[in-house]
């Protein structure tokens, strides 16, 4: 288990995880916050992918000491007005492929032609 963070500037709230700001805190330590399963039920996710998303800092709350996540209050309606912030793909399928296609083509005497890149099924199952 990680040893909280002692911040001098934040007295009151020995904080383990997660990231708010000086408003934001003041929200919290006034009871004006909201739990995970607050957020999961009027947005329609699980708690566990409420979490994950506080974990990874795309959603704005703490986790005190002993205690559960702890969204604060603006960011409570921030979400129901925009939403949960989607998490950013790797790579498309498409791109993969293009990349695989590149990869193995002799671009040097006999460069692919522009149709084959969009999908190149030729190349990927040779018979």
């Amino acid at each position: 288990m990680p040893k909280p963070k002692e911040d001098k500037k934040r007295p009151g709230i020995a904080i383990i995880q997660g990231e708010v700001s000086e408003a934001q805190l003041g929200e919290i330590k006034q009871k004006q916050w909201r739990s995970v399963k607050d957020v999961a039920t009027v947005v329609g996710y699980g708690t566990a992918w409420v979490s994950y998303l506080c974990k990874t800092g795309r959603v704005k709350a703490i986790k005190p000491v002993g205690g559960q996540w702890r969204i604060p209050e603006s960011e409570y309606k921030r979400i129901i007005e925009e939403g949960l912030p989607p998490l950013p793909r790797e790579k498309s399928v498409e791109k993969a492929v293009k990349e695989l296609v590149m990869k193995n083509a002799d671009i040097t005497d006999n460069p692919p032609e522009k149709s084959k890149l969009s999908w190149p099924w030729n190349l990927l199952f040779k018979e």
